[in-house]
């Protein structure tokens, strides 16, 4: 039988190893329903795989990040990305390949705050 790993090779998975650009935007943000999508963050991202998992560490200007996620179907789910000044970990993290590219994708990014507020990112990623 094949194992996940084995699997997830096959689909290209060890195409997301490697440098990458990820630009942030921020989408929306509770209480604050008229916002309009605004170019937030562009970090630079290391990106490891071992198995089944991604991980990267992010970098821009001195800021720093993480983040790790379970590789499904050649995508990025089920992660969590943590930004050097946060407090918790942001509970959404996934991202994902344009169909048949190996240098450009998307993804998006959710952190809810205990008070209840909820701020949603999209980010653009490409290779630099």
């Amino acid at each position: 039988t094949l194992c996940c790993a084995d699997v997830a090779q096959g689909q290209g998975a060890s195409g997301y190893v490697g440098e990458w650009k990820l630009a942030f935007s921020s989408e929306s943000r509770s209480g604050e329903p008229a916002t309009k999508p605004t170019p937030w963050l562009t970090f630079t991202a290391t990106v490891v795989q071992v198995d089944s998992a991604l991980g990267g560490a992010m970098r821009s200007d001195g800021l720093t990040g993480q983040f790790g996620c379970k590789l499904r179907a050649g995508a990025c789910t089920a992660g969590r990305m943590r930004l050097s000044w946060d407090e918790q970990d942001w509970q959404v993290f996934e991202f994902a390949l344009e169909a048949g590219s190996t240098t450009k994708g998307a993804g998006r990014a959710e952190i809810r705050f205990p008070d209840g507020a909820v701020h949603k990112y999209t980010f653009v990623m490409t290779r630099p």
